[in-house]
């Protein structure tokens, strides 16, 4: 149709006479006609609304609607918006429907020319990213981040001495996103596994039996990991000789047993005792009891190991946590706290121990949260509470401090629980403050058990009703937004993650033990 026929029939179906009378849409073709042909093709006519309106055409290549992204632990990664436009518009980047720009993160930018850039990639980093034209979200592109990492390998035992007829075991533990290929070598050759009645490996790669092992077996082995993040080897040697040589562990492990008398320590494997702590000793440098004159049972919360060095172990009924030394076998030091401490975290990246002090006998009403900083280090410690909400420090009714996990992601936030509360405080762990308050008012959800996968950023919450404790089911977060990616009302029971973050456990022992297992797949289980 004629120009002329489209604007008598705007005009006349959208009263466009009314918005002015000065100008029409014939005027359109009188400035607007670049190229004087008596039309207005679609460039013409989306310049001169431009004017007014900074209407943009926006595109994108089918081909480029969903882009796969791979990268590594640790680097770097910009990534481009292929949704175009003219003119240029701005960019909106999302995750979980969450706009990037406003969530003020050091490691995730969103650039003036509409690139992502996100520093020291992690593993929570991985999942999906969109992009769009700002003022038009019809047009979409989905970025799906992978992230892997560097295999980790290591060997037990790095080196025994055995004689001639004897079989040798040896054991692999192999981590990694994706999980690596394991497999055996001797002195940097393959492993001839092939080779019936003499070499055994299991549990894909994991534990390696050389049979009837002779004087030819004597060499190193190694435990190879592969993935498309890298290689990685660790070596167990193995010595034959008729009288084979006794070797010291280079590195004593020790188990501690705590008991109403004090403190036991054994080795594990052979069970032998190697160290009591009486409750009645005194600590060194001190007139303080472990635990109290003749008679006095002790009274123990919860221990840590913090970097090989210490056990730091809460005493509630003392409003104090002991320092042990690993090597001397004695305390060290005391920490006085609040009142009854009870749980311990060691959180390792920020050589950190947080205690939460319950306050009561029981695990009832409101709690203090106080931090031992330095916790590795050897010098006298002392307790400091994190920055209060709304100048109140005992309004806590639970922490959730990230565990270490065998694919090493430092987790920076911990989450914070109030009592009756239909939602979490987010608590950054290197500053000790609070950051965000995360809204469950929608889902009804009062958590009562929280835990982290560090596989693609998920937080699984096991809810409950306000006041009548009622559980419904779980919820996942996501760790970078905490943005609600999953809603199972059906799921009950206290989640568990396994050390991996490959699976999720559930333990329902409300009416009859069910045990629930969930994978880990991109950002839903």
């Amino acid at each position: 149709p004629r120009f002329t026929e489209i604007r008598y029939t705007v005009s006349k179906t959208d009263s466009v006479h009314q918005l002015s009378e000065a100008c029409t849409l014939k005027d359109l073709l009188r400035y607007d006609d670049i190229d004087a042909d008596g039309h207005l093709n679609l460039n013409e006519f989306y310049t001169a609304f431009s004017k007014l309106y900074s209407v943009s055409v926006v595109s994108l290549d089918k081909a480029l609607e969903v882009n796969e992204v791979s990268s590594r632990v640790g680097d770097n990664l910009e990534i481009k918006c292929d949704v175009t436009g003219t003119p240029t518009p701005p960019i909106v980047w999302r995750r979980n429907g969450l706009d990037l720009a406003a969530l003020n993160s050091e490691d995730i930018r969103v650039f003036m020319d509409g690139s992502l850039y996100l520093t020291r990639l992690q593993l929570v980093h991985a999942g999906n990213y969109t992009c769009h034209a700002d003022r038009n979200s019809d047009v979409v592109q989905t970025h799906v981040l992978h992230v892997h990492t560097v295999p980790r390998v290591r060997v037990t035992p790095h080196i025994q001495d055995l004689r001639p007829g004897e079989d040798a075991h040896m054991s692999c533990r192999a981590t990694g996103e994706p999980f690596p290929k394991v497999e055996w070598l001797k002195n940097d050759e393959p492993l001839r596994v092939d080779i019936p009645h003499k070499y055994e490996v299991l549990g894909n790669g994991s534990q390696l039996r050389v049979r009837n092992i002779g004087f030819a077996d004597t060499g190193a082995y190694m435990c190879q990991a592969s993935s498309v993040g890298g290689v990685a080897r660790d070596i167990s040697s193995l010595v034959v000789q008729d009288n084979p040589m006794q070797r010291e562990q280079s590195q004593r492990t020790r188990f501690l047993v705590f008991h109403d008398m004090g403190l036991a320590v054994y080795e594990p494997d052979t069970c032998r005792l190697l160290h009591v702590i009486q409750g009645t000793d005194v600590i060194p440098g001190t007139q303080e009891y472990v635990c109290g004159d003749k008679g006095t049972r002790c009274s123990w919360g919860r221990s840590v190991n913090v970097a090989e060095r210490y056990v730091y172990a809460s005493q509630p009924a003392r409003d104090r946590v002991l320092v042990i030394s690993v090597e001397q076998m004695v305390v060290v030091d005391v920490i006085v706290t609040d009142q009854y401490p009870v749980q311990l975290w060691y959180v390792g990246n920020l050589d950190q121990v947080w205690v939460l002090n319950w306050r009561a006998t029981n695990d009832e009403g409101i709690k203090t949260i106080q931090v031992i900083r330095y916790a590795s280090q050897k010098k006298k410690h002392h307790t400091v509470h994190p920055e209060p909400i709304d100048g109140h420090f005992d309004l806590v009714k639970d922490l959730f401090v990230p565990p270490a996990q065998d694919l090493g992601h430092e987790f920076r936030y911990a989450y914070v629980t109030h009592t009756n509360q239909r939602g979490l405080y987010k608590l950054d762990l290197a500053n000790m403050k609070y950051v965000k308050t995360v809204d469950l008012t929608p889902y009804n959800c009062v958590p009562q058990g929280l835990v982290y996968s560090s596989l693609y950023g998920l937080v699984i919450v096991d809810c409950a009703e306000p006041v009548t404790g009622r559980r419904t089911g779980q919820l996942v977060l996501d760790y970078l937004t905490d943005a609600v990616v999953g809603v199972k009302p059906s799921l009950v029971g206290h989640p568990y993650v396994t050390p991996d973050s490959q699976l999720v456990v559930t333990v329902d022992t409300l009416a009859r033990v069910k045990i629930v297992v969930q994978r880990v797949t991109g950002v839903q289980i």
